[in-house]
């Protein structure tokens, strides 16, 4: 058997400084509790600055030494210079933003749809290029992709070749990368978001409740939907086992399955 140095006393917790980037809401805001929960150090990005600093003073009230909100626009270079001449050098990258639109085809400008591509692919490309020479040795990388990426659905044809090239990009990348670095991604389903209430809400016209969030679940073979906490716990997963690279992980309850 080959010796390892690695002792695996919580797999699931990350050691180090941690980069969320989307962290003031959803699957973001819980990576950094759970990364700070767990004793890892949390620098949190997010376009708006008071929502950011609302939900950092709710995960550790004022601890500055291991919680760092950044407002900052990652789509802008100098936004995203910002962020690392701020951190230097960081053990894991999550990046969580994302901008998702639908609309069928023969109908919708691509000026309304190009975003869904271009916020997943070219600002993933921009993030990787520029945490790379930041990452510390044996560092990583996760990304955010999603369920239409293996099963898109009508009027979604845009924002599910986005996600594909994302997890094309990130098995390139891991490649790249190797065996400095890793880079995987989560491919999470539907799961109970600030994102995920918008979209239901678009669709029935009007606000959701509680029951509409639990009945968008029940065709999913777990039986509902899942939570922000649980796809963050993959990405810390995959942040702390130091052999996989080059994967996305779904954390989808079974939906990928039907």
């Amino acid at each position: 058997m080959n010796e390892s140095s690695w002792t695996p006393v919580n797999p699931f917790a990350p050691d180090g400084r941690i980069l969320v980037i989307g962290a003031s809401s959803g699957i973001g805001l819980a990576a950094a509790a759970m990364a700070y929960r767990a004793g890892g150090s949390v620098v949190g990005v997010a376009r708006g600055e008071a929502c950011l600093r609302r939900s950092f003073a709710a995960i550790g009230g004022s601890d500055a030494a291991r919680l760092l909100p950044i407002a900052a626009d990652v789509r802008d270079p100098a936004g995203l210079e910002s962020i690392f001449a701020r951190t230097g050098t960081v053990d894991h990258v999550l990046l969580t933003a994302g901008f998702a639109a639908t609309g069928p085809t023969r109908t919708t400008p691509w000026s309304a749809m190009e975003p869904a591509y271009t916020d997943r692919v070219a600002t993933a490309y921009a993030v990787a290029q520029r945490a790379a020479p930041a990452l510390a040795p044996g560092g990583s990388l996760v990304f955010t992709s999603g369920g239409f990426a293996v099963r898109p659905a009508a009027d979604t044809s845009v924002v599910a070749a986005g996600l594909a090239a994302l997890e094309t990009f990130v098995r390139g990348l891991a490649l790249e990368l190797a065996p400095r670095h890793r880079v995987n991604a989560i491919r999470p389903g539907r799961i109970d978001t600030p994102m995920l209430r918008g979209a239901l809400a678009r669709s029935a016209g009007g606000p959701v409740d509680d029951e509409s969030v639990s009945a968008a679940g029940r065709s999913i073979p777990l039986g509902r939907v899942g939570t922000a906490d649980e796809a963050a716990h993959a990405a810390l997963f995959l942040m702390a086992n130091t052999y996989i690279t080059g994967v996305t992980l779904g954390v989808d309850g079974g939906q990928g399955l039907r």
